[in-house]
């Protein structure tokens, strides 16, 4: 098994006449074949900083005889961490946006079960289930883009980039899109994939297609608010993250139903008014800011 990111062949060949800048060193521990590269100047084909190849044989993390390999690469990329930094602010707008989940169902609950009761409470708990269907697929597309658009920005390649993140704002608008139009059009039969109940599928019919109204712009906030943690902006993004669940949607699920004939209408029409207006201002701050991030580049972020 082989995990590189292609210094060592770009270098490795060519131990005898290295370019200036580059080192090379290689090490056997606990089973692993090790080969680090460090890159101090700019200029070469990969961008200035530390590599590691790592070969080692097939592992499992249920094998005590495998706990060897598993520390030593586990210590290789405890090396390449700073020993302080951004680390950990880059992952905090995914924990509360993930850790807020509790407090919003708890929100929705309370006051689908004051206004209108268990079927209005299961139907909340079938359109939570739905949702998931469009936010994790969503998460994953630009969980997955960080890691190129972070690299490229590093190397100074601002067009890498740009292209990286139109792919990624594409997929997720695409996919919000078509998910959109299933939730408007065939609401019923989604909704019959969780229960079997008819009062409470025609119930949810009714309350996901208020709900997914603005799903759509899902797919535009998290695209920008994700794109801002792979460019180094932890606080922006936290912000944002922050913004469409603590900020706009939980005030509304008890401010809106004062202005509704219909109190679960309020109630449920919370979810796409925080949608549209969490995307709106996620979009103008993105982009605003997104050349005037790439201008400054990495090294002063």
């Amino acid at each position: 098994m082989r995990f590189t990111d292609m210094a060592d062949e770009m270098f490795g060949a060519a131990q005898g006449a290295l370019p200036a800048g580059v080192r090379l060193a290689t090490a056997k521990r606990g089973g692993v074949t090790i080969t680090r590269v460090e890159i101090a100047r700019e200029g070469l084909a990969k961008p200035r900083g530390r590599y590691v190849t790592l070969e080692m044989p097939s592992v499992s993390v249920l094998d005590e005889r495998d706990a060897a390999v598993i520390e030593t690469c586990a210590a290789e990329l405890r090396a390449l961490l700073p020993p302080e930094g951004p680390v950990l602010g880059l992952g905090i707008s995914s924990f509360v946006m993930l850790s807020t989940e509790s407090l919003l169902s708890i929100s929705f609950s309370s006051s689908l079960a004051r206004y209108g009761g268990d079927v209005a409470v299961g139907a909340m708990t079938v359109i939570t289930s739905v949702s998931q269907l469009c936010t994790m697929p969503i998460q994953g597309i630009c969980q997955g883009g960080q890691p190129v658009m972070s690299f490229n920005f590093g190397a100074g390649k601002k067009p890498r980039v740009k292209e990286a993140f139109r792919f990624q704002l594409t997929l997720c608008f695409g996919y919000t899109t078509l998910f959109w139009l299933l939730m408007m059009l065939v609401p019923g039969v989604v909704a019959g994939i969780f229960t079997s109940d008819a009062a409470l599928i025609e119930y949810t019919t009714w309350a996901m297609r208020i709900y997914m109204a603005g799903i759509l712009a899902m797919g535009v906030q998290i695209a920008c608010q994700q794109s801002f943690m792979a460019l180094g902006q932890a606080k922006v993004s936290l912000l944002l993250a922050c913004l469409r669940k603590i900020i706009l949607l939980i005030p509304l699920i008890f401010i809106l139903p004062c202005f509704t004939a219909d109190k679960c209408l309020g109630v449920f029409l919370a979810e796409p008014v925080s949608d549209i207006l969490a995307a709106t201002i996620t979009a103008i701050t993105f982009f605003s800011r997104f050349d005037k991030i790439l201008d400054k580049g990495a090294g002063k972020v």
